[in-house]
């Protein structure tokens, strides 16, 4: 349900929760302009959720001038990242380019200014620091080791399945992921590892607008080196 300042939720909310804050960009964004195209640019859903999104612009602009951004949930200063910079801009798996559509490109000089940030904050550090940056308890003791691990390292092609499990527990909400990684070296050799990654964030009741991290991870390498998505089945049963 849209909120009063016009903004969507992430998840399921009660409407009393649906109101605190101005809702997630994302959800905000996409519902916004999916309303903007069923229902024509007039519609008031469309121009609510395009207000909050110029404002979501206007704000990741003003994050850039300054080198850093504000966590909602605490306050603290926060590195900029390569999602911080691009979540408002990319579209759903299966979803038309809604925002590109709607004349947001490169002649805004707000997103020019986030693609050159982007392009920036990349070439600093080989593009590692957003996957450090998702861990609550990074699994390694620094970041230049976590950098090291992935030294052969030239991609990796990440496959989800959606998570099915939730638990909650002291106040948080954990959600176990599975996966499977193929990670291609320089060499071009491939490795494949199979896994369960689990996420938290606090409950929605404690922190509506809180965000999900990297909370632990039990990764290992596939039987015979297989790139079987059916491995994906059982990856978090034992977790």
């Amino acid at each position: 349900m849209q909120n009063r300042h016009g903004g969507w939720p992430s998840l399921a909310k009660g409407i009393g929760d649906q109101q605190n804050g101005t809702g997630d960009p994302d959800a905000t964004v996409q519902i916004g302009f999916l309303m903007g195209e069923i229902y024509g640019e007039k519609d008031p859903a469309y121009l609510k959720g395009k207000e909050l999104f110029e404002s979501y612009l206007d704000e990741c602009a003003q994050d850039i001038e300054r080198g850093y951004r504000v966590r909602l949930r605490d306050g603290e200063r926060e590195e900029l990242d390569v999602y911080h910079l691009t979540h408002l801009l990319l579209s759903w798996l299966l979803d038309p380019p809604r925002r590109f559509q709607s004349g947001y490109d490169a002649s805004d000089p707000r997103l020019k200014r986030m693609m050159e940030a982007l392009i920036d904050i990349q070439r600093e550090d080989g593009g590692w620091r957003p996957s450090w940056g998702y861990w609550e308890n990074p699994p390694n003791v620094s970041y230049e080791d976590f950098v090291q691990g992935y030294a052969e390292t030239a991609s990796v092609l990440l496959t989800v399945s959606p998570p099915t499990r939730f638990e909650g527990a002291a106040g948080s909400v954990y959600a176990s992921v599975p996966v499977l990684l193929v990670a291609t070296h320089f060499d071009g050799s491939q490795h494949a590892f199979v896994g369960c990654y689990v996420a938290r964030r606090a409950n929605l009741d404690i922190d509506p607008d809180g965000e999900w991290s990297l909370y632990s991870a039990t990764v290992t390498a596939t039987p015979a080196n297989v790139t079987d998505a059916t491995l994906l089945a059982d990856a978090c049963v034992t977790q």
